[in-house]
Formats: C-alpha cells, structure tokens, sequence
C-alpha cells in the first residue's frame, strides 16, 4: 500500500504563504535563502510561528484551556538501573573534541542515562552526553580508553534523564506486562516527593514519581568548549520513590516536543543548505581558550554561520580533524586572509599549507507537520493568520477563520481520541467481577482522579 500524500508539506506551506503576501509562488524569486533579510527569511519565520500556534492553539470560545492534540502524545519506556558496570572494548574508544565515544563490550546503557556519571578504571571520568544505542554512549571530554572498566552512576539514585522530545508526562507510568503485577507509579508534586524521601530511604518497587526540569544554563557555559550537554533546550528528568531495589521496565505515554519544519529538495530551504569549502591552503591557526581559529590564503570561509556545526578534514594533525562547532568567521576583505573560529580545544597552532576541507553538517530534513492530512488545512490557515499579522492587514479575516478551522479541527481529533469505554461502573450485581478497579485512574478534562 503506497503512502497517503494528500497531507501539506513545507513547500505547500510556504507557496500559500508566498502567494498571500505577494511574492508568487515561485521559490526562485524569494531571494538568497541564506539572507536573513529576504523573503525566504520571511516565509521561513511565519511557518515556524503557525506551525507554534498550530501545536499550542488558542483556546476555543467557552473554554479555558488550550486543546492537546492526541498526535502528538507519544510511547516511552525507561529502565530504573542503578550503578551499572561494563568494559570499554578494544578499539571502543574515539576521541573528537569535545567529546568521547564509548563502546562497551555488552548492553549496558539506557538513553535514561544521559546527564548521569560515568567513572573509568583508569581514574577518567565524565558526564555522559549522548545515548547512541545500547553498547555505544557519548562522554564529555576525553575520557576513557580501550580495555578499561566503567562504572555508571546517577546522584541521587532514582533520577532519571527522559527523552530529548519530551514535554510533559500523560497519566501514570506503569510496569510491563512481563512484571509481577503491581500498581502503577503515580505522578505528585515533585516538593511532595521530596517529603517522602524524609520519611523513608527503604529501596523498594518504585510507587511515585515526579517530573522536574534541568538545572538551567549557569554564567559560566561557554560555546567553545560546550561544557554544558544541552546548551539549547530545556531537558527534563524523573525522580521516582522509594530508590528501585531492583531494574524494572516503565512505560508511560508523554507529550512530544516537535523539530522545526524544514523543506525538502525540491525548494531548497535555508535549512538544507550545505557549503564547502574545499581544498583551500591553511597559511596560520592559533589555540585559545578552547577554539582554534585557522586563517585561510583566498577561501570564503563566511559562508558558514555561528552556531553550526562543520566538519573538517585533510589536516596532517588529527587533533584539528572532527566535527565542530563555529564560534564565528570573519573577512578582512578582498577575499583573502578569511578566518573561522571553532569549538577545539585540541587543535595545532602555526599549521601551514595543508589542503583542507570545510563541510557544514547537514541539518535533519523535516517536511511534514504532524496530524497529516486532517490537519494541513488547519495549519496553512494558521501560518496565514500569522502572515496577516506581519503585514498588518486588517480585513483579510485570516485570523477568524482559523478559529473556526481549528474549531472542527480539535472536534475531530476528540471523537477520534475519546475511548467506547472508561471501564466498569457497577457494584458486580450482574455477575461482573473486576477487583482491582480501585487501582486505575480516570483523566477527565485535563484532570486525573484516581
């Protein structure tokens, strides 16, 4: 069975878009898509905003809270581990500033793990960055080496880091269907929680958990040397009581945090453009505070942008090949002499006539909102209630008829996500037994009674 196309991509978007405020629908005449000042910029911005409001509406007329969309709830599991060991294996360590990549010779890490400690036998140790499957992780500077034992940690025990699109919790966790049966873990206040661990510090099956947000950003993060895992987004953890005794598996559905909308390559939005810069003879670099900046003979090196990530390769030092984040770049014109400026503690100064090759990364293609085709219309009208608030016309009505589209909209998506049944209400008089109903939990208008 082929795929459903009728649902609106980011190029049918952004024609709309192009269309209503006078710039056709032509993607070649909206100017450089790399300009912050042209109309790409500009069509770029409404989607991103519509595409916001979409996800978060308005409330609708008699009502007091916003709608939350049934799509956008997803699946998640976590493991409660606790001090997990492991062996670094041979050749399972690689170094690229500013991080490590750790492979173990077994299956002991969980994307839950993210944030926690990671020890080595040889005295290294390091938060850890990233979780790329279950043998391989990511740890903050370089750490470790081939052959050395580990030792994971979490302080406090019974923390743990949630997915990186993870935006709220949606009813209790509950234990999988391979457990011993046992109540599921309700979610409190996370102060709430807090006085329990006062009351008791037994370790045993998990009864409660409380969802808290990451510590933010302090004063002293820097861009170039990323100290901090996750300098741009707000991260989540759960804290959950009495400390597991043991690991258990929980599953628990959530609300999904979305990417940004990008164009396939059929437009060539701003967020697919990739340069390179190719071939082009280093006459100097230098090594400060953890960047390195590399002068180049005649290369433009201000096509890249701060904040990007390049990768760069043809350096006879491996310490200044990788992938690394730009700092900035600069031209002190005529084209020669441009300098770019990255997040490499590691690299060489003084390096001469090297051929070298600047690749910006890829960004991650995102054509297509979530909700599919039932929703396009309800997302085009709301990028184009934000395109008539620029432009500040005052009768297109734009604005009213999202409103009213975004009114069947979410009528639609409750009859879809209203469930037959809620469960059995009876006093078992007809013969019907169920005796753990005083174990679930009904969620009615946003708000959940057990």
């Amino acid at each position: 069975m082929s795929n459903p196309t009728l649902g609106a991509s980011y190029d049918d978007i952004a024609r709309e878009i192009g269309w209503f405020m006078g710039f056709g629908t032509d993607p070649s005449g909206w100017g450089d898509p790399n300009s912050p000042s042209s109309e790409y910029a500009d069509i770029d911005t409404i989607i991103q905003r519509g595409y916001r409001q979409f996800l978060n509406p308005p409330a609708l007329a008699g009502e007091t809270k916003s709608h939350s969309w049934s799509f956008l709830l997803g699946l998640g599991t976590m493991v409660t581990w606790k001090d997990k060991t492991g062996t670094v294996s041979g050749g399972g360590k690689t170094y690229i500033a500013p991080r490590t990549t750790i492979n173990a010779t077994a299956s002991v890490f969980y994307q839950s793990m993210e944030g926690a400690t990671i020890t080595f036998s040889g005295g290294d140790s390091g938060d850890i960055h990233g979780f790329v499957d279950d043998d391989t992780i990511t740890v903050g500077g370089d750490n470790g080496d081939a052959g050395e034992t580990f030792t994971v940690s979490s302080s406090p025990d019974g923390v743990y880091t949630l997915p990186d699109d993870f935006g709220g919790l949606y009813g209790d966790m509950t234990f999988t269907a391979t457990t011993t049966f046992n109540p599921s873990v309700r979610e409190i206040a996370e102060p709430q929680l807090r006085v329990m661990e006062q009351s008791a510090t037994t370790n045993a099956r998990p009864q409660y958990c409380a969802v808290y947000p990451e510590p933010a950003v302090d004063s002293s993060y820097s861009v170039a040397d990323e100290t901090r895992r996750y300098p741009d987004q707000t991260r989540w953890r759960v804290r959950v009581w009495p400390t597991p005794d043991q690991e258990y598996t929980l599953t628990y559905r959530y609300h999904k945090l979305q990417r940004r909308l990008s164009s396939n390559t059929s437009i060539g939005s701003i967020s697919l453009s990739t340069v390179t810069a190719t071939d082009f003879s280093v006459e100097s670099s230098g090594v400060s505070a953890n960047r390195t900046t590399y002068t180049s003979d005649a290369q433009d090196l201000t096509v890249f942008t701060a904040g990007t990530k390049v990768t760069i390769s043809g350096f006879t030092s491996s310490g200044n090949n990788g992938t690394f984040m730009v700092i900035s770049t600069a031209d002190p014109g005529g084209g020669a002499n441009d300098t770019i400026t990255v997040a490499n503690p590691n690299g060489v100064a003084e390096i001469q006539g090297d051929s070298v090759t600047i690749s910006e990364e890829v960004p991650i293609v995102n054509p297509y909102p979530e909700g599919g085709a039932a929703m396009s219309e309800c997302i085009i009208s709301s990028c184009l209630a934000v395109a008539e608030e620029k432009l500040a016309i005052r009768d297109a009505n734009k604005r009213q008829q999202f409103m009213q589209i975004l009114q069947a909209a979410v009528t639609h998506d409750r009859t879809l996500m209203t469930p037959k049944s809620l469960g059995y209400n009876g006093d078992s008089s007809d013969g019907v037994k169920f005796y753990n109903r005083d174990l679930q939990n009904v969620t009615f208008g946003g708000v959940q009674y057990p």
